[in-house]
């Protein structure tokens, strides 16, 4: 008796996690999360194209404007999210991509 009450409320926890991760999913704002994959991608390939490897632990920073003027990315969804530069690093096992955002003031 004892173990078939703990199998029930092991399935139980793991249907309400199961639910909130599909709710958190569901509420995330995909055309940014479209928009980061795409900055990645373009990046990758500005920097391949242009013989920009950093060593291990360096970072090399790449501007909205060269992307856009290459036409690796889309200007307008970077300018809906005011997309500044994207910051690569290279780590020893995962690369990391920083993307830094800055809004012009409309005043």
């Amino acid at each position: 008796m004892n173990k078939k009450i703990m199998i029930v409320w092991g399935m139980l926890i793991f249907l309400m996690c199961t639910l909130l991760l599909l709710i958190g999913f569901k509420y995330k704002d995909t055309e940014y999360m479209r928009l980061e994959i795409d900055l990645r991608n373009a990046t990758k390939a500005y920097m391949k194209k242009n013989n920009l490897k950093p060593k291990i632990s360096e970072s090399v920073k790449v501007f909205i404007d060269e992307l856009e003027e290459d036409n690796y990315i889309n200007k307008e969804s970077a300018k809906k999210y005011c997309v500044k530069s994207i910051t690569y690093s290279n780590g020893i096992l995962v690369d990391d991509y920083k993307i830094e955002m800055e809004c012009e003031n409309e005043e």
